[in-house]
């Protein structure tokens, strides 16, 4: 399997396409249809899809065979076993927090306002 059949793969399990996924990874989808055809996707986008489908990195890395003397950004022509652990890194960890934050306050909003509703009601 190419790298663009293991995204469209993962895309349609999670029931999303690729302009959806061009949007999270902060790419047009024009570009990234064409990164994925050519096998020219740098790694560091490599890893933002990963988090976008909320797959690890070796999920596609594994999917798609001899990926790894491809992708841009590899000097080595060859992954070492950090990168094919990459965790996400400190921006995105922050960015996850910020965004449950905002979930847990959303949740809580929702509560308040429901308990007046109540009050309102009775």
């Amino acid at each position: 399997m190419d790298l663009r059949q293991t995204i469209e793969k993962l895309l349609a399990t999670k029931e999303r396409n690729l302009t959806w996924l061009a949007k999270q990874i902060g790419m047009g989808p024009k570009g990234l249809k064409l990164a994925l055809i050519n096998e020219t996707l740098q790694f560091g986008y490599l890893v933002k899809i990963a988090i976008a489908l909320d797959v690890p990195p070796t999920a596609i890395l594994e999917a798609t065979p001899n990926i790894t003397q491809r992708i841009k950004g590899n000097n080595n022509k060859q992954l070492n076993n950090s990168m094919m652990a990459a965790e996400p890194d400190v921006e995105y960890k922050r960015e996850i927090d910020h965004l449950r934050e905002k979930v847990q306050m959303q949740a809580k909003m929702i509560e308040i306002l429901e308990n007046q509703l109540k009050k309102q009601h009775t």
